[in-house]
């Protein structure tokens, strides 16, 4: 479990907008390893 990032490595990728966020999640049946208030996810581009 965890939150990943994926990038492009060509300019033209990454200026048509080739980049986000991977939320993997817990597989059914498994617990979280450790407790928390929420989550977010944030992704900022310039």
């Amino acid at each position: 479990a965890g939150t990943f990032f994926y990038h492009a490595h060509y300019g033209m990728q990454r200026s048509a907008g080739l980049y986000g966020s991977l939320i993997v999640n817990v597989a059914d049946g498994q617990k979280e390893p450790f407790d928390y208030d929420g989550e977010l996810s944030l992704l900022l581009s310039d």
